[in-house]
């Protein structure tokens, strides 16, 4: 959990109640202390969570927020998002933000100039949706899972599901929902 008290992630499970969490400072170790009197040194490992497109750069902060830099003018906004980021997608005006429970949909205010960095939540589909790669385009989103792929309609929020024979196929699929 965070100091806000929003749950990110199981760390362990232990044949018995854990008594004491500790961090080692500027490191990524907790030690567990448990009941059985047993103790525990576990390793923390946090998957980069980024994308780029043009000279715009969108990664993970602090777990829960996202951070969109825009890479000429170095402004930088911080979205919060108040719940565990898992995954980030960046496309020209638009930024797909998937959440345990959702996506949300984040667009650049398109009465600001090119320069201006003001995003607005532009929609949000309430579904726990699992995924390894997460596309946004135009009007899509591409969600991949092993050899499937789930396009979602931003407009419509309906769901198409294709079973593909490959990841090369998804190459296709994207470029085909980009259009």
């Amino acid at each position: 959990m965070t100091k806000e008290g929003i749950y990110l992630n199981k760390v362990t499970t232990r044949d018995s109640w854990a008594w004491v969490v500790k961090p080692r400072p500027k490191a990524n170790f907790v030690a567990v202390g448990c009941e059985d009197g047993s103790i525990a040194m576990l390793q923390l490992v946090f998957a980069t969570v980024h994308g780029l497109y043009g000279d715009r750069y969108v990664y993970r902060d602090l777990m829960t927020d996202v951070i969109i830099q825009h890479l000429i003018t170095e402004q930088k906004v911080r979205i919060k998002c108040r719940d565990y980021v898992k995954k980030v997608a960046l496309y020209r005006d638009r930024v797909a933000v998937q959440l345990p429970t959702r996506v949300v949909l984040y667009a650049l205010d398109s009465s600001a100039d090119d320069m201006d960095m003001q995003y607005r939540s532009a929609g949000k589909i309430n579904q726990k949706l699992d995924c390894n790669l997460l596309v946004v385009a135009s009007n899509h989103i591409l969600l991949c899972q092993v050899s499937d792929a789930s396009v979602l309609q931003l407009h419509q929020l309906s769901r198409q599901q294709r079973s593909l024979c490959s990841r090369q196929c998804l190459l296709l699929i994207a470029c085909q929902t980009a259009v």
